[in-house]
């Protein structure tokens, strides 16, 4: 069974890649490398984090939200109140980011 989360589309575009799941802020350490960051709720700190993002995904969040403009300003997909995002996918997870929804791949 595939699992997909559906979301609003705070920025535009498609991207497959690792995710990183941020529940704190000492999860920010695990960022070796470009990333589709699956957070919660937004937290300033986490903008730290914007220079190794694939994408961002948000459980909670609207598409005029601080970090949807941000992804607009880096060109980066974005999706927001999925609700379960960060409770669905765990760090490692292989996904793709397509349109409303972002589906685990492998």
């Amino acid at each position: 069974m595939k699992k997909i989360v559906h979301g609003q589309i705070a920025s535009e575009g498609t991207v497959k890649g690792k995710v990183t799941v941020l529940k704190t802020e000492k999860d920010l350490s695990k960022l070796k490398e470009k990333r589709i960051l699956i957070m919660a709720d937004s937290l300033p700190n986490y903008l730290d984090a914007k220079s190794k993002a694939l994408a961002f995904v948000l459980d909670k969040g609207s598409i005029n939200c601080h970090l949807g403009k941000i992804a607009r300003e880096l060109n980066i997909p974005c999706l927001v109140d999925t609700k379960i995002a960060s409770k669905s996918f765990k760090d490692n997870d292989e996904v793709q980011i397509e349109d409303n929804y972002c589906e685990k791949i492998s």
